[in-house]
């Protein structure tokens, strides 16, 4: 894949996000009760679990709906020696057959009582893991199935979430998403932030149009219930995520699910605005409550944040910018840690169109064939869809330099630097390559391969860059790779690449930024390796 500078036929340098992801079957669903599992189309699925078979990409024409087949049973697992671990313990009381589940806890140090491994999915199949011998790759932030021959009492111990893991990575396609938490986690709360950065609360982020580039996630969760699904809207004002419960969740685009697990105190809230009519260049006040400070909060309309050399002052009580060029109408709200505050329609009188350009451009497989429905995201916050002759248009880009982000389900993702000059078009050719069809382990084997970790930039109150990333295994493993940048590098990204990890196993992914102030900011994910190659890239905490 490629971006070419269409006036000149330029290849650029190109950044490579061998994502892998696939979509699984699509149909069924609808807008709410119950839908029969026997009424979802079936996926192929290989007979010892991970992944495998090349399954139909979404259809934009039908309403995406759970994959209908279970996965297989795999061989039982055998209790370990009792051994005295400390944390919450959290009992179950698995019924005979499947039962969907997740776990309200930081991680998990033990568990007992399970007879079967448990699997999630992982975009291209099902992924396994044994409990009892390797419950510390058992991710809290997603959702498991646990296969019981007859009613069964089973229990977990960790220690409590207060607020380490805050993020739930999504892939593109079906996601199973568990609930971190002991308390109930409300999804209007939660917001969304895609590839190039850009996050929206789940109202903007979630809807049911099925149309390409519409929806960043799909509106509906589906719970399971005996033998059917629950259809709950995902923007439903006491929607939550049950402790100990799962659902399943679908992404067009790989993404973080912001589940705001401990919200800020006080919750932020806008009293008013100085003005609801905008124009490039004037000056707004945000007068509110909570709002909390340049550090932690970003202002942000339609899911477009206003840039930090925009900001003239941040206090809990009172924000003033200035509008930047290139915003449109919309919803503006303030989001502290990436949680929401209320939201106020704005208008946008003058983008400013003087200091902004314009990105266009050709989407195509490298096979040649033009490609619709493609997204297209720009670290700026605007986006645009590829139409049925594999050409999309993006007006309204502030002047400067982007990253630019082109995906589509069933290939891999580009991602290309672009300088937008002042009443300019920027035109470009954008090649997709097919998504690579990846076995997942946790069944077994010992093959090693490379997992890359990259982490870009984070544009906070000021500029952080990674500082350091770090990759270690989960469980009783010992092995570590791990790197430190002192200073800014300015790169796009900084990567860490964990030569000779093992395939089927899962790491943990640490990565702390820092700015010139020396402030720093850290997170924790939780990756399994499917495949030699795999690249996991992360966008801040």
């Amino acid at each position: 894949m490629r971006f070419s500078h269409l006036a000149f036929r330029v290849v650029a340098v190109l950044l490579l996000l061998a994502a892998g992801l696939v979509l699984p079957g699509c149909g069924g669903g609808g807008g709410g009760g119950g839908v029969s599992m026997a009424e979802i189309p079936s996926i192929p699925l290989p007979s010892g679990g991970g992944g495998g078979g090349v399954v139909d990409p979404l259809s934009p024409a039908v309403a995406p709906g759970p994959p209908g087949v279970l996965p297989p049973m795999t061989r039982q697992t055998q209790e370990a020696p009792g051994e005295e671990v400390l944390g919450r313990t959290v009992n179950y009381n698995l019924p005979a057959g499947w039962s969907l589940i997740s776990f309200p806890l930081e991680s998990v140090s033990s568990a007992s009582g399970f007879t079967y491994q448990l699997c999630t999915y992982e975009g291209t199949g099902y992924v396994y893991v044994d409990p009892v011998h390797n419950p510390g790759a058992l991710d809290t932030t997603r959702a498991y199935w646990a296969y019981a021959e007859q009613p069964l009492a089973v229990s977990v111990v960790g220690p409590d979430n207060t607020g380490s893991v805050t993020t739930a990575h999504l892939q593109a396609g079906w996601n199973l998403l568990g609930c971190p938490s002991l308390n109930n986690l409300a999804t209007r709360s939660m917001t969304v932030t895609r590839q190039a950065g850009s996050t929206r609360v789940v109202e903007e982020a979630a809807t049911d149009d099925v149309t390409a580039g519409a929806a960043w996630v799909y509106r509906y969760l589906y719970f399971q219930q005996g033998d059917q699904y629950l259809l709950q809207d995902l923007t439903g004002p006491s929607v939550v995520l049950q402790p100990r419960v799962g659902s399943w969740i679908f992404a067009w685009t790989e993404a973080e699910l912001n589940l705001n697990v401990v919200p800020p105190n006080p919750l932020p809230n806008i009293t008013s605005l100085s003005t609801t009519s905008f124009a490039a260049g004037s000056t707004v006040d945000i007068v509110g409550t909570g709002l909390g400070d340049a550090s932690t909060g970003v202002v942000a309309v339609q899911g477009v944040a206003v840039p930090n050399d925009n900001i003239q002052s941040w206090a809990a009580n009172r924000v003033r910018f200035t509008v930047p060029a290139g915003l449109s109408a919309g919803n503006l709200v303030v989001m502290v840690n990436r949680y929401p505050s209320n939201r106020v329609a704005v208008t946008v009188a003058n983008a400013g169109a003087g200091s902004t350009g314009t990105l266009a451009g050709l989407v195509q497989s490298t096979a040649g064939v033009v490609l619709s429905g493609a997204q297209v995201m720009v670290d700026s916050g605007h986006t645009a869809v590829s139409d049925a002759n594999g050409e999309f248009r993006i007006d309204g880009i502030p002047a400067g330099d982007h990253l630019v982000y082109v995906t589509r389900i069933g290939h891999q993702t580009a991602v290309g630097q672009v300088t937008i000059l002042a009443g300019t078009t920027r035109s470009v050719l954008v090649e997709l390559a097919p998504a690579t069809i990846g076995g997942g382990g946790g069944g077994g084997g010992e093959t090693t391969g490379n997992l890359s970790v990259r982490g870009y930039p984070y544009y906070g109150d000021t500029r952080y860059w990674v500082n350091r990333i770090e990759i270690f295994e989960q469980g009783n493993y010992s092995e570590r790779w791990s790197n430190a940048w002192s200073s800014d590098t300015g790169n796009a990204y900084n990567q860490l690449t964990a030569d000779g990890a093992i395939v089927g196993r899962t790491y943990n992914i640490k990565i702390t930024w820092r700015n010139e102030a020396g402030q720093e900011h850290s997170n924790t994910w939780y990756r399994t390796m499917e495949r030699d190659g795999q690249t996991e890239s992360f966008y801040g905490w």
